[in-house]
């Protein structure tokens, strides 16, 4: 990965970056709240919660310990579950702690995966020049617990030069815990099948534009999901900035517009969506930005589920069909995983049903540049892309315990609008980027009916100022980077469960990067805020400012 070029060849990719060993979590009022940082932490300082856990004492396997990532070769994994701490678990959870020493170094793509299911996927700080940095991350992993079952083999990759240029050495320790069910922890049900789409990677580009697997299922399946995350690299690394191809040239940005998206298909069929968040990593834009507090998600990917329940009956004949994804938009390119879960009913060798409904289509996309002005090398005004969504799939299957109805309704609403300035000695881009996704899935059996909304925005505010005196390059960089979601879960007997969360992260500087050599960085200033609230569970809410790249204040405290 690399940072965003702009004119007269200004690349932000001065490495600076964050190190806070995780101390032991506190658990507190349902949540697993992260260590508080210290003021003056010029490393690294996050307020993500951790991952909650129950009561019961884990049993653990260590994956890989003080693992050096050189190269770019995969480093095999040999996975097996814990002696005398059988399953089914009442959780399982990841954690790992990664490194870097102090030097020069790119931000890098960590991924673990086992038997080719992802269970970690995130990217790496950037070192300072005498700053080495540590970070750790959680990811619950409970849903491939069928998986974590029997022995497996996996990697841990991590492709990482070090060299006389790029010195910063990267380290790694992954461990996974498992809980068992005891009193107050009981079993958490997962899927009985979980199975990837790919052995490891994928790269999705015009030239390798699907990841395609053929999948016959058992015949009883009566759930299922996909799993997947799309990362943006290379030239698709700063996709929100880029622009329909017809202005790239004269606008200075990459092609293919603003517009992306998953898609994914079941026999050539469309069959679910999703958006493509805009993660941005430590060396995006300015690496200045991003010491102590990097970007949202940055460190540790989310993956979005997409719901492929309604074409349970379909797949249940025991037949191949072909589960597919592309990236709409992808130019070069997209790095990919995806994983099939799949719920078994247990009381039928045999379930049926079909597909009842799907009005789901190819997107429509569209441009308004009527105020853009273009005039030779120079431009000025608003252009806009846009896309909107709204359909349903609804499918059956005649399961043990009688007929279930599942419908998918999702609406999706996207715009990019992105204000230019651009002439002999200024550039200016100002982009504001909105997505909007309400999914509601409604779930009818003998028992009545479930409903679970999501309602989820990921704005996106970037403002980017480049002049160029003296032959030098003034770079002034404002960013607001959020996502907000909130879950609605209502039972069959109307017992309503709620989750809200919001992340944001408000970095700026401005840099100057000399025509001779070197860089100064002047008015760095950060924050993040993270907020959660959940039916049972209460609040958490911190902020983390920073102040000059270190911490200078943290405040703890829900809103009433």
């Amino acid at each position: 990965m690399h940072a965003l070029t702009l004119r007269a060849g200004w690349r932000g990719a001065s490495l600076f970056a964050v190190g806070l060993l995780a101390a032991a979590a506190v658990q507190a009022a349902g949540f697993n709240e992260p260590p508080i940082p210290p003021i003056g932490t010029t490393t690294v300082a996050t307020a993500d919660l951790l991952v909650s856990r129950p009561s019961t004492t884990p049993c653990t396997v260590t994956l890989f310990s003080n693992q050096e990532f050189a190269g770019y070769d995969p480093v095999p994994l040999s996975y097996a579950p814990p002696a005398g701490c059988a399953g089914p678990w009442a959780k399982v959870v990841l954690e790992a702690d990664y490194s870097v020493t102090a030097g020069r170094q790119f931000d890098r793509t960590a991924v673990i995966n086992v038997a080719g299911v992802n269970v970690y996927f995130g990217t790496t700080m950037e070192p300072g020049s005498a700053t080495s940095r540590a970070w750790h991350v959680e990811r619950d992993v409970t849903d491939v617990s069928a998986l974590l079952m029997t022995p497996q083999a996996g990697q841990a990759i991590l492709g990482n030069t070090v060299d006389s240029t790029y010195t910063g050495r990267i380290f790694g320790t992954a461990t996974l815990y498992f809980y068992p069910a005891g009193q107050g922890a009981p079993v958490t049900p997962s899927p009985q099948l979980v199975i990837p789409m790919a052995a490891s990677l994928t790269s999705l580009s015009p030239s390798n534009p699907t990841l395609a697997a053929s999948v016959t299922l058992p015949t009883n399946v009566e759930r299922l999901y996909l799993d997947v995350i799309a990362q943006s690299q290379n030239n698709d690394e700063f996709w929100y900035t880029c622009v329909p191809d017809q202005y790239a040239s004269v606008l200075q940005s990459c092609g293919g517009s603003a517009f992306r998206e998953v898609e994914v298909m079941i026999d050539g069929m469309p069959a679910g969506v999703a958006p493509v968040f805009p993660w941005i990593y430590t060396g995006g834009i300015s690496p200045y930005l991003w010491f102590p507090t990097p970007g949202v998600q940055t460190l540790n990917f989310t993956p979005s589920r997409v719901d492929l329940t309604p074409f349970a009956g379909q797949l249940d004949d025991g037949q191949p069909h072909t589960v597919a994804l592309q990236v709409y938009g992808a130019q070069d390119y997209f790095t990919v995983t995806a994983s099939l879960l799949a719920w078994r009913d247990a009381g039928a060798a045999v379930v049926t049903g079909s597909v009842t409904a799907n009005t789901l289509a190819a997107p429509v996309v569209n441009v308004d540049a009527s105020k853009l002005t273009i005039s030779g090398s120079n431009a000025n005004g608003l252009l806009v892309v846009s896309s909107a969504r709204d359909y349903t799939i609804t499918g059956t299957v005649q399961t043990s315990h009688g007929p279930v109805t599942t419908s998918v309704a999702q609406k999706m609403s996207f715009s990019n609008q992105q204000s230019f300035d651009i002439d002999d000695v200024r550039y200016a881009q100002f982009i504001n980027q909105a997505t909007r996704v309400r999914s509601v899935t409604t779930t009818t059996d003998a028992t009545g009916t479930a409903t679970q909304t999501v309602t989820s925005a990921y704005p996106l505010v970037l403002d980017l100022i480049a002049t160029f005196p003296d032959g030098n390059e003034v770079l002034d960089t404002s960013i607001s980077q959020t996502l907000r979601r909130v879950t609605r879960n209502v039972d069959a007997q109307g017992r309503e469960v709620d989750d809200s969360f919001e992340d944001t992260v408000t970095p700026h500087n401005t840099t100057t990067y000399f025509a001779a050599g070197g860089s100064s960085v002047a008015d760095s200033a950060s924050a993040q805020h993270y907020t959660e609230r959940k039916t049972g569970s209460g609040c958490y809410d911190r902020t983390i400012t920073v102040t000059a790249n270190a911490v200078s204040a943290v405040k703890d405290g829900c809103a009433r």
